[in-house]
């Protein structure tokens, strides 16, 4: 099944894709974020190894 020693999977959920972008540029684009955080991200993840995947939720889906 998985090979590696630890998987990690991060769900999260947005009413809407302006949320998404919002909420995405809030973050991403703040100063802390470019000057504190992503200067460390090369250390703390396996850019090589990620799967990321964009799903849309089903009109019957409980995550909806």
């Amino acid at each position: 099944m998985f090979s590696g020693a630890s998987v990690y999977v991060w769900i999260r959920r947005f009413e809407s894709e302006a949320e998404r972008k919002r909420l995405y540029d809030s973050v991403y684009q703040s100063d802390y974020w470019k000057n504190e955080i992503a200067p460390r991200v090369p250390q703390m993840l396996d850019r090589e190894q990620m799967k990321i995947t964009r799903l849309v939720a089903t009109p019957r889906s409980v995550i909806q």
